[in-house]
C-alpha cells in the first residue's frame, strides 16, 4: 500500500503541475503557433499523469481492502478517461461540427492578382 500511496502522490503532483504550468509558462512562438509550448506541456503532463493513473489502478486492485479504497484508487484513471474523451470530443466537433460560412466585405471590384498586361 505504501507504493500505491507514493504513486498517488506523484500522480497528484503531475496532475496539478499540468494546470499550473499552463498558467505559469510564458507563451513562445509567433503568429499561429504562439503559446503552443503551453498546450504541449499541458497535454504531455496529462499523458504522464494518465500513465501513472493506469499504474495506480492496476496496483490498487491488489492492495485495496475496502470498496472505498478501490474507488479512490480508480479516480485518477477516471479523470484521465474524462480528459481523453473531452479532447476527442473537441477534435471531433472541430472536424464534423457546423460549417462557419464567413463572408468578407468586398470593397470595389475584385480582379486577377497582379497579372501584367
Amino acid at each position: 500500500m505504501r507504493r500505491v500511496r507514493f504513486l498517488f502522490l506523484i500522480w497528484f503532483c503531475v496532475y496539478i503541475w499540468s494546470f499550473a504550468s499552463f498558467a505559469i509558462l510564458e507563451p513562445t512562438g509567433d503568429s499561429f503557433t504562439r503559446g503552443l509550448n503551453r498546450v504541449g506541456t499541458f497535454v504531455g503532463s496529462q499523458f504522464g499523469a494518465a500513465l501513472l493513473a493506469f499504474a495506480i489502478a492496476v496496483l490498487g486492485r491488489r492492495v485495496a481492502r475496502t470498496r472505498a479504497e478501490r474507488w479512490i484508487l480508480r479516480l485518477p484513471l477516471i479523470l484521465a478517461a474524462v480528459f481523453a474523451l473531452l479532447l476527442i470530443g473537441i477534435i471531433g466537433y472541430a472536424i464534423l461540427g457546423p460549417e462557419q460560412n464567413v463572408t468578407l466585405p468586398m470593397h470595389g471590384n475584385v480582379t486577377a492578382p497582379g497579372i501584367p498586361k
